[in-house]
């Protein structure tokens, strides 16, 4: 099911465009090479989940690879959504990079994992030698008790 106000606004969807737009239930993996048009489509549906009441702003995470392309995704998400009058508030929309979503989970449930309390995002300049010696660690004991 697509929106009516999409479906004005965006009349030219192709048929792949709009089996992504109007998948409303669950996850969905689309695979699509570049310029195919996997992001325009990754905004409509959002903004098609909002439109129908399916979702909140605050219950939707969209994440990409790139800090350029969760900012592009924003842009978009917006442009779209004053293109059809969406009213609602975005301000709660989680758009972001995959790392920026692992990292705040973990920042905000680090009690709840073998991390604990002490936690600290690394950075990214010393994080990936950081988590390499204690996984040499944890491995080298590991190997010592067997």
């Amino acid at each position: 099911m697509i929106a009516e106000a999409l479906l004005k606004n965006y009349p030219n969807l192709n048929e792949a465009q709009r089996e992504i737009v109007g998948h409303t239930d669950g996850p969905l993996l689309v695979i699509a090479g570049p310029g195919s048009g996997k992001t325009f489509s990754l905004v409509l549906r959002a903004l098609n989940l909002l439109l129908l009441g399916k979702v909140e702003p605050r219950e939707l995470v969209l994440c990409t690879f790139t800090e350029k392309a969760a900012f592009e995704l924003r842009d978009r998400i917006s442009a779209a959504a004053a293109k059809v009058n969406y009213e609602g508030d975005l301000s709660e929309l989680r758009a972001s990079t995959i790392h920026s979503l692992c990292n705040r989970l973990l920042s905000i449930h680090r009690h709840r994992t073998p991390l604990g309390n002490n936690y600290e995002n690394p950075g990214r300049s010393n994080g990936v030698a950081l988590h390499l010696r204690k996984f040499q660690r944890d491995r080298r004991r590991a190997l010592e008790t067997m």
